[in-house]
């Protein structure tokens, strides 16, 4: 359905990011959280502090994205 949706419309990254890690699919949301970085999503902000993503705090990617944009790990 998102896959659907996403053709005809914009889904903003983090948003698609959160849905994908509500299936338990990591990679596929830190993809998605690594597209919102590189379009200045002004959500990226709350990564650290938003428990939606707390299922990622042990990945050393999430580690990197947080050290990328400033965030301690």
């Amino acid at each position: 359905m998102l896959v659907r949706l996403e053709k005809r419309s914009y889904v903003a990254a983090h948003a698609a990011a959160v849905v994908h890690l509500g299936f338990g699919d990591v990679e596929r949301s830190l993809d998605l959280l690594e597209t919102a970085v590189e379009q200045r999503s002004m959500w990226i902000v709350w990564l650290k502090m938003d428990p939606l993503y707390d299922a990622l705090g042990a990945s050393p990617r999430f580690a990197a994205l947080l050290a990328k944009i400033g965030l301690p790990a």
